[in-house]
């Protein structure tokens, strides 16, 4: 088992990578939206959303853009935190939701 001894052994891509498929799983998820379903909406097979998922390939901007799309979420709603060493910790707060659960959405909105 390998151990991590210094910040410099930490690989911020991996972790930003990982968080973002976490975070678009965890989405999926909630929306009962299959990969098989997900991957073509992202523009990749099953297999490499799969892994993207995992954390084990990297997500490009138009991936993030597509995903967000897909999920009908900001991009920003996608990535994850930077903590005070700027590295990866964490995910954004969840959008406030209203009366009725409908979602608020501010100025800073695409969707009005």
């Amino acid at each position: 088992m390998e151990t991590v001894t210094s910040a410099s052994d930490i690989d911020p891509q991996a972790d930003v990578d990982m968080l973002l498929g976490e975070r678009v799983h965890t989405l999926m998820f909630r929306q009962h939206l299959s990969q098989t379903k997900m991957a073509p909406a992202v523009g990749v097979s099953q297999s490499v959303l799969s892994r993207k998922l995992r954390g084990e390939i990297e997500w490009s901007v138009a991936d993030l853009m597509a995903a967000a799309t897909a999920l009908d979420v900001l991009p920003a709603d996608l990535l994850p935190r930077l903590d005070s060493n700027q590295q990866p910790s964490g995910y954004p707060p969840e959008p406030a939701s209203g009366p009725l659960g409908i979602l608020i959405r501010g100025p800073w909105s695409a969707a009005a």
